[in-house]
């Protein structure tokens, strides 16, 4: 389920079709502009975000929320007292791959410039 237009909004286009070429064989189907209003014991209610109508899902036996994104950072904690360390990706903030590429781009020169300066 998912109020949007589109599952997978935020996934790399490259992420998305994989994501669709391992959930359609094994029967997950996507249901769109759709939020849960309520999980109960004889089944989900769906609800569709433009006109409000309820209509329950039965037969459930496995319901997986994805609700948001946390950046982990423990390891940058732990380590930066004995190592130079840095924040990239998704240890710096949830966001996308293209990100954490520049991410460790920008820290790769910014490294290369110090043992340059070193020399």
């Amino acid at each position: 389920m998912t109020p949007l237009g589109v599952a997978g909004a935020d996934l790399e286009p490259s992420n998305a079709a994989l994501f669709y070429q391992r959930v359609r064989p094994n029967g997950l189907r996507v249901a769109t502009h759709t939020d849960i209003r309520a999980i109960e014991p004889d089944g989900v209610v769906l609800i569709d975000v433009h006109t409000n109508e309820e209509r329950v899902l039965r037969d459930v036996d496995t319901i997986v929320l994805a609700i948001g994104r946390r950046s982990n950072d423990a390891l940058f904690w732990a380590l930066r007292e004995r190592l130079p360390t840095f924040r990239i990706g998704d240890c710096r903030a949830p966001r996308l791959l293209q990100h954490a590429i520049y991410d460790g781009d920008t820290i790769g020169r910014e490294l290369d410039a110090r043992l340059a300066a070193a020399e």
